[in-house]
């Protein structure tokens, strides 16, 4: 809990009270008096009691490096700083404060040595001890006809750097001070008040170089830990499996559980250690193990089968070709294309030959997925080759390695489907299904027109009569073939983001090397969605008329989430697309994510972009032909105005004004870019109070794409988010007692508050 202390005197607090956050502006410093206070970081936490300088040594950074509450109730003396001169006057105050503060700082100093290298020892160990597990699974893997990676550490048999960036002599020097008893410091520095000045300086750069070096140890020690046991595909869900495989085919199931065992125990001793000695987030415990075993028994018995994996993709093409009943001529002409991709030495080359092959292959694969798509929708239970080829783009076994084949294969059985939650994600199998039985309606087509905008305009341009129309709408499958041909190929092109050398289909040097590494689940997929929410809380509110004469409810509006769509595309690739904001013409409907199924990039970086354009289409849409009228204020029309007008814009510096001109032209003049490139830099970096926008940029999102109240909270503290926050929580408060007053007029004329109307209150509340 946050606690609001007095200046210049004694306060007694609590334990659980919150006295400093990391990263914020350092503005006091403190001194136990009595009682305990913990001091956290990522890369390190320790409980400190009486006599402690609190934030003293932060002061050469301006910004708390670690983050202090209280654990023991304690009294602790405030004292309002502003900069490094400030110091001084605090050494002043008290003849005995110069040797508390050194004795203070030197046994921080000689905790985080201590701890640097306690860091340095347990990842050694741990790797020691899960490099020899991981070669000796992956050679027992290898007998039962499994290879896998688990990641770059174990792989590589990684071990983090050593070296010391700075004076070994000097940090010795404060390492010795500390084993001086405190009165011996105080009467040699209280004489010193230079000296004692100089070296608290000095001190406190060795302390936060320190301090970060252990973060970057223990973020080490938390990657390997997710290797081991954190992340699908991780090495006890590979082992697990085996165990299964071996049980299944004859083989010694005591030994991979011997090494199970043995991979566990280390992988709880580093988690228990991340919990009690850094502030890294650890979220595996005894329920993660028994999950993670839960998952792996689900499927694992569908493992033993390995040996006919091979057998039963052999010719995969021809028989894809074969159950779609594709015409010879097609066939033929895909079959020689398919062919010649495979012989080519580059397959992502640039030259005019290759590029009119794929669009051969490309005109000739969307046939072949609708004819593959219409037969399986009268034997829905046609075989994992089939769905192999509508859920991930896979024609042919020559153009995957073995080992990828089989990992591609099982991975229909590992529970991908997942639960339904709040956040909808499908397959795109799943989602075409769900079009044809017109449980979703189409996608809009490249050019903005969905489905029946189509028809009409065909019915218009007379290319289709009255008749034909009414035909063309009575068959569900072509709701499902406008969908391949517009939203699918539109966006498999895209969500590559290499549209030079794109196919729809899968070949082994998009995904190089172990297929699970590339994997994107729903569950990942929700999971991030999720930590974006938790940063950009309303972007999926909107405002919406709500109705209910049986509640006495005549016209009010309200705010209501409405999550997008997610899809996965059958395709490898490195960026997401926000296809729709709504679907059709109704303003709280769905929007639709499209993202690939396969991608080594991170996941985060290729959501937010995706928020980012939502926001601005969603505005967009709502404001109609408003959205760019200045007149009627909104995200759009400020950031147009501000985008149209920079160059004269007083508040913007000469140099402000260059990055502007350079992210249009980086934009290529297009507004909506400009505003996403600002919108990941707002995510990224100033949610942590890293300030790299101009005040223009700051303002628009602050108010318009708002952080959580938590990080607001934060952020107010710095002087330059006050102003920009300020304006914002004014507007809410506004709009939370206009409301308040509309929920007091509907109890006087006898109405009923629904629940609708309650969530719309905590929202404004909230927010």
């Amino acid at each position: 809990m946050s606690v609001i202390v007095k200046e210049k005197e004694v306060n007694v607090l609590p334990a659980g009270s919150e006295l400093f956050e990391a990263q914020s502006e350092v503005s006091q410093v403190g001194i136990v008096l009595k009682g305990k206070v913990e001091c956290s970081s990522k890369g390190m936490k320790s409980v400190l009691g009486t006599g402690t300088f609190i934030g003293m040594t932060d002061m050469a950074e301006g910004s708390y490096q670690a983050s202090w509450r209280v654990v023991e109730d304690a009294s602790v003396f405030i004292v309002p700083v502003s900069e490094k001169e400030d110091i001084k006057k605090l050494l002043r105050i008290n003849k005995d404060y110069p040797g508390l503060m050194m004795f203070s700082m030197s046994r921080q100093l000689l905790y985080l040595w201590s701890l640097r290298s306690d860091l340095l020892s347990r990842a050694d160990q741990a790797m020691d001890m899960l490099s020899r597990v991981y070669g000796q699974s992956r050679e027992k893997g290898s007998r039962l006809g499994q290879s896998f990676q688990v990641g770059a550490l174990l792989e590589n048999g990684d071990r983090p750097e050593r070296s010391l960036e700075l004076d070994t002599a000097v940090l010795q020097s404060y390492l010795e001070t500390a084993r001086l008893s405190v009165n011996l410091q105080k009467e040699y520095y209280g004489v010193c008040l230079g000296m004692a000045y100089r070296q608290l300086l000095e001190g406190s750069t060795l302390l936060n170089w320190l301090l970060k070096d252990c973060e970057r140890i223990a973020v080490y020690v938390r990657d390997l830990l997710n290797e081991a046991a954190g992340k699908r595909g991780c090495l006890l869900e590979r082992i697990h499996i085996l165990e299964d495989i071996a049980e299944a085919t004859g083989g010694n199931r005591q030994e991979l559980e011997a090494l199970y065992d043995e991979a566990e125990q280390v992988a709880k001793s580093l988690a228990a250690y991340l919990q009690g000695k850094t502030g890294i987030p650890v979220t595996y415990g005894e329920a993660h193990w028994e999950q993670l075993k839960k998952r792996n028994n689900q499927g694992g018995q569908s493992e033993g089968n390995m040996v006919d994996v091979e057998a039963e993709l052999e010719g995969s093409l021809e028989k894809l070709m074969e159950y779609g009943g594709l015409p010879e001529e097609k066939a033929a002409a895909f079959r020689e294309a398919v062919n010649q991709f495979i012989d080519l030495k580059d397959r992502f080359s640039t030259e005019d030959s290759v590029r009119r092959l794929r669009k051969t292959l490309t005109d000739l694969f969307y046939d072949l997925y609708l004819a593959v798509f219409r037969k399986n929708l009268q034997e829905p239970n046609a075989g994992r080759l089939v769905d192999m080829f509508l859920n991930y783009g896979f024609i042919s076994e020559r153009l995957l390695e073995q080992n990828q084949l089989r990992q591609l294969y099982y991975r229909l059985d590992s529970g991908e489907i997942g639960a339904e939650g709040d956040i909808q994600v499908y397959t795109i199998k799943e989602w075409l299904t769900a079009i044809y039985r017109q449980e979703k309606e189409p996608s809009k087509n490249e050019f903005d027109m969905d489905f029946y905008e189509n028809l009409r305009d065909m019915r218009k341009s007379a290319a289709m009569s009255e008749e034909e129309e009414k035909q063309y709408m009575a068959d569900p499958f072509n709701r499902l073939e406008f969908e391949v041909r517009n939203m699918l190929r539109s966006n498999c092109r895209q969500v590559c983001g290499q549209i030079s050398s794109f196919v729809p289909f899968l070949f082994q040097e998009q995904i190089p090397g172990d297929i699970s590494r590339y994997c994107i689940s729903k569950d990942a997929v929700r999971s991030t969605m999720k930590q974006l929410l938790e940063l950009d809380y309303s972007i999926f509110y909107r405002e919406s008329l709500y109705m209910n004469e049986e509640k006495g409810i005549q016209r009010e509006y309200i705010q209501k989430q409405v999550y997008p769509d997610v899809i996965l595309l059958p395709a490898a690739g490195s960026r997401g697309s926000m296809w729709q904001e709504i679907t059709g013409k109704k303003r709280d409907s769905a929007g639709r994510f499209l993202l690939p199924s396969f991608s080594d990039s991170d996941l985060r970086d290729m959501m937010i972009p995706m928020y980012g354009r939502f926001h601005w289409e969603l505005c967009r849409t709502i404001q109609g032909t408003s959205w760019n009228d200045i007149k009627v204020k909104s995200l759009t029309s400020e950031y147009s105005d501000y985008i149209q007008f920079y160059r004269k814009n007083k508040d913007l510096s000469e140099e402000r004004k260059e990055k502007v001109k350079a992210q249009l032209q980086k934009a290529r003049n297009n507004t909506r870019e400009v505003f996403v490139m600002d919108y990941e830099i707002w995510l990224k970096f100033e949610s942590q109070g890293a300030m790299r926008l101009n005040k223009l940029s700051r303002e628009m999102l602050a108010m318009y794409c708002p952080f959580n109240k938590e990080t607001r909270e934060s952020l107010a503290k710095q002087g330059i988010y006050e102003e920009c926050i300020t304006r914002f929580q004014r507007e809410m408060s506004k709009k939370q007692k206009e409301f308040e007053l509309r929920l007091r007029r509907i109890e006087t004329e006898k109405g009923e508050i629904t629940q609708e109307l309650k969530d719309t209150l905590v929202y404004y509340r909230d927010l």
